[in-house]
Formats: structure tokens, sequence, C-alpha cells
């Protein structure tokens, strides 16, 4: 895992509860970062990610997924967005492209999803934007994902 720029030696467990899909990443034997997401029978879903909640969860993906073009599968979410402090309206466009990624030596096509959020500051009124990122692989799922530059987590090896 990337963070902030700096690489760090993680431990990967995944963890599946009924509609709940989680990602938890230790580091020394700690809990160091988690991303919890909602598997529905139309949806792929971001709840939780980079210590904020997102209510409703945000939908990466949707099914039945047909993809010719972007336009396609692109679409907006509303809702909040939470961290320690109080919730923010936030509003984000999702967009769907393909992409390589090298992974075990060779290159898989997966679908990019590019969500940019909005987030709404009320002191003073200003509007935050923040980026999230997620590789996704047909037959391997949730490859990689970045969360604003700011942690990345890449593929790792089978």
């Amino acid at each position: 895992m990337t963070l902030d720029g700096y690489k760090v030696p993680v431990l990967v467990k995944t963890k599946r509860e009924k509609d709940r899909f989680t990602i938890n990443l230790y580091s020394h034997d700690e809990l160091f970062d988690y991303e919890k997401y909602v598997v529905g029978d139309d949806s792929f879903s971001l709840a939780e990610g980079a210590l904020e909640v997102y209510n409703p969860p945000i939908p990466l993906l949707t099914f039945p997924f047909h993809f010719k073009e972007p336009s396609d599968v692109s679409r907006e979410w509303k809702g909040t967005l939470s961290t320690e402090l109080l919730p923010h309206w936030a509003h984000a466009n999702i967009e769907v492209t393909k992409d390589d990624v090298v992974w075990n030596g060779s290159t898989t096509q997966t679908f990019h999803v590019t969500v940019v959020i909005f987030i709404e500051e009320n002191d003073p009124p200003s509007q935050a934007k923040r980026t999230l990122e997620f590789w996704f692989s047909p037959d391997k799922g949730l490859l990689k994902r970045n969360f604003d530059n700011a942690s990345v987590r890449e593929p790792i090896a089978e």
C-alpha cells in the first residue's frame, strides 16, 4: 500500500458477511485501514473508506453491467459524507472507462471507476473535491483502489 507517497507493507484480509464485503489492511499486526462495500443484487457500492462513511453507499458498479461506451454506465450520486466531524452534503459524478492494469506480470483489462465527490462546506460556504478510483477485473473483482492519491492499494500477487 502507498500512503502519502510512502510504501507501507500491509497484510490484506477480506471478510464477507451477508451483503457486506470488508477489506482490512494490517501493518505490524494492527488494523491500519479498511474499506467496506455493500454487495447487492443490483450494485457493488462503497459504504466506508479513507475514514469516511457514505450514506447511501456510492454505487461503483450496477448490474446487469453492460459496457460499450462510458456513457452507458456513467451516473450521479447524492448523499452525505461523514468523518469524525459532522456529516456534509455531497454529490458525485461516477464514470466507468476501460483501463489496463499490470497484475502478476501480465496486463489485465479492467473497468476503471472514477468517482469525483463534491463536498459542501458551510462555514465558510465552499465546495471541496475528492477523487476516488477503483479498478475491477471481470474475472478477479476489485484489483486496485486509489483514495485521492493519499492512499493507494495496488494489486498483490496471487
